[in-house]
């Protein structure tokens, strides 16, 4: 994103391929489907707009934030869309249709966003250190476990659906068991974490911090079911 806009980059030879204009103010968060072309991108101009990315077309525009729209999420399947914004509130599009399906309203700003299966179950990380889940089909809230000290900035999924991390302004990044919402693992970062994601097949975690660092984390070299303290390998660049 550069202000307003989204440039999209074809990642064989470095080059500029489209750039996305529609947006009244500042993009803060895109994501792209999982089974098709169609990419998200959220503003503070309470938006989110659906796009075409081989073609730059816009395709939908999606209303009902009444403040900055800061993270979005697509279920597994593509087939739903979740958004969450200043106004405290989290939103549940259908992406065909692209209607609001639901709306949840959190006691706190959620800050990241992940499904933790196709449709059912949503778990957000808010500024106050909690991981909440969201059952979307009793439209009720679920657990909710004290995760870190300070706000969680992002969640990832393993593919394998087996692992969620979570990472945070206290400088952690943390592995959570999802069928037990156990505690696994705890690393130990060099700065406040802004973003995690799993490769596809699942071996390596790259996360992003604060300080402009970006790590490599073998997934395989911390096996075993003790939490531990690890100091992180990263890759800076």
């Amino acid at each position: 994103t550069n202000g307003h806009i989204v440039d999209l980059w074809n990642l064989s030879t470095s080059q500029r391929q489209e750039t996305l204009v529609g947006h009244r103010d500042r993009v803060d968060a895109v994501c792209f489907a999982p089974t098709s072309r169609l990419l998200a991108s959220a503003s503070w101009d309470q938006t989110i707009r659906l796009w075409d990315s081989a073609e730059g077309r816009l395709l939908q525009t999606l209303e009902g934030h009444s403040d900055d729209v800061r993270s979005l999420a697509f279920s597994s399947d593509g087939s739903m869309l979740a958004s969450r914004s200043d106004d405290f509130g989290i939103c549940l599009w259908d992406v065909k249709s692209g209607s609001l399906r639901d709306s949840y309203r959190n006691d706190s700003k959620a800050r990241a966003l992940a499904f933790l299966d196709e449709i059912a179950i949503l778990v957000s990380g808010d500024s106050e250190g909690f991981i909440k889940l969201w059952n979307l089909t009793t439209d009720r809230l679920g657990p909710v476990v004290s995760a870190h000290e300070k706000g969680i900035r992002c969640l990832a999924i393993s593919p394998d659906r087996r692992s969620l991390v979570s990472g945070s302004v206290d400088q952690t990044l943390k592995f959570w068991d999802v069928e037990t919402l156990q505690l696994m693992l705890t690393a130990v970062c060099p700065g406040e974490v802004t973003g995690a994601g799993f490769a596809p097949d699942g071996s390596t975690l790259v996360i992003t911090c604060n300080d402009g660092t970006v790590m490599l984390f073998r997934v395989e070299e911390f096996g075993g079911d003790e939490v531990s303290e690890a100091a992180f390998p990263r890759t800076q660049r």
